[in-house]
């Protein structure tokens, strides 16, 4: 897809606030595309009356509320909208046909076709795909995802209701996970973090068996082994083994198909992740009690940060980046940081600068960059391989790498205008 979206170097002015044609009392939540050609503005008109301006275009229908703007992997825009007091879907201006007392949790599949979302009907709940609804709704749901390829729908399910205070009930296991509408037979004390395989065939969830006994089911059936406790798993996206964090005698370890799989033990861990290949895992962990790095391969990490987040593993599985939260450490000048502070780690090398704020870091292509959106002195920049682009905005996206690897997608309000930047990694110098 992107091989089909403009590359040349330079800046698009999409549009000014201050020249939009209609009137409005305020302006809401922005969004971009993923190619950067077009922005979505929330804006509210009057006292109850929103609707969505698409690079300065209104749309022609008006609602009560407007909420959870998003634009699909396909380019479509997307939010949930109020209507009489019913909510529903708005697709580029459409309306799903179904209304619902609420909606929330919008997903997508990979390739943007498929749209899904929470639902709840006459007090019950379930999830709709494409404007129709499950055929089966359910007293209570939690946990809503949908597989990469869009075909299935999943979410944890309350089999049955439940009075407030009744514990013989909920002792004896009401909660189970329910695939496109139908509930796996078997119940559950809890269930929680359900996830699909690559191929949407399997899928996944932590279970609670007793008070202190913890496990996973896949397709419905509980591993053999249980744990004190246990966390979100995941799936190698090759052989469909199934990997999680459990705690078995106050220490965490990493299980793959219900055996431990790492040696080494932990104070915590979480956030398990393979390579694309399979070949690499990767978790974040805490080898003493507040004190959180990555551990890759069964590796770990030498620095540590009180906390420790957004953690990804690079296309080619061969690097891995995250982000460290400073607490009470000292910057590499040696003074002490007024207030916590954000820092950028790859493959266990920390970027020598601190920022006020850091996002989600974004891999290359070719694996061989890393760029990441970074605040300062409320003002937003993006910054490559520690080096800063040699601009500041009031709001930035998330940067988009073009296929070759040598080019990246800036989105970005600059005052009252909402811009697109093609740079060449070449225009990010030293830090500011």
């Amino acid at each position: 897809m992107q091989m089909t979206w403009d590359w040349e170097i330079g800046e698009k002015e999409l549009t000014d606030i201050t020249k939009w044609t209609f009137d409005y009392k305020w302006i809401g939540e922005s969004q971009f595309s993923q190619d950067g050609e077009k922005v979505a503005n929330v804006a509210c008109l009057d006292e109850g009356e929103f609707s969505i301006g698409i690079n300065g275009n209104l749309w022609s229908n008006i609602f009560d509320n407007i909420w959870n703007p998003r634009f699909s992997p396909d380019g479509r825009f997307t939010c949930l909208v109020s209507s009489m007091g019913m909510w529903t879907m708005a697709v580029d201006d459409r309306p799903w046909e179904e209304e619902y007392e609420y909606i929330w949790e919008t997903q997508f599949s990979h390739n943007g076709q498929t749209i899904a979302a929470a639902i709840k009907k006459d007090g019950q709940y379930a999830i709709a795909k494409n404007g129709k609804s499950w055929p089966n709704f359910f007293p209570h749901a939690t946990d809503f995802i949908m597989s990469i390829d869009g075909v299935k729908t999943a979410c944890v399910v309350q089999k049955q209701s439940l009075d407030e205070g009744d514990i013989d009930t909920f002792l004896q296991g009401i909660y189970t996970l329910a695939v496109d509408g139908q509930a796996w037979e078997q119940t559950f004390l809890n269930v929680w973090d359900p996830c699909f395989d690559h191929e949407g065939k399997n899928i996944a969830a932590t279970i609670r068996l007793a008070k202190k006994e913890y496990s996973l089911a896949i397709n419905g059936q509980p591993w053999s082994q249980t744990f004190d406790c246990a966390w979100k798993p995941c799936f190698d996206p090759i052989e469909k083994n199934v990997y999680a964090p459990v705690e078995k005698n106050s220490k965490w370890g990493l299980a793959k198909n219900g055996e431990l799989h790492w040696d080494h033990r932990f104070a915590q861990l979480w956030g398990v992740q393979t390579s694309k290949d399979g070949q690499h895992l990767a978790a974040i962990v805490a080898p003493k009690y507040g004190q959180f790095t990555v551990a890759m391969d069964k590796k770990t990490w030498s620095t540590t940060y009180p906390v420790l987040t957004d953690m990804i593993i690079s296309p080619d599985g061969n690097n891995i980046a995250a982000l460290g939260q400073s607490g009470t450490a000292l910057s590499e000048s040696g003074y002490k940081l007024e207030y916590p502070k954000w820092q950028v780690i790859v493959n266990n090398q920390p970027w020598i600068d601190w920022y006020d704020n850091a996002f989600k870091p974004i891999f290359s292509l070719d694996s061989q960059h890393v760029a990441v959106k970074v605040e300062k002195r409320g003002k937003y920049t993006m910054a490559l391989d520690g080096k800063i682009f040699p601009q500041e905005f009031s709001e930035l996206w998330d940067p988009i790498f073009n296929p070759e690897s040598d080019k990246v997608l800036i989105k970005a309000l600059d005052g009252h205008t909402f811009k697109r930047i093609v740079a060449p990694l070449k225009s990010f110098s030293g830090n500011p």
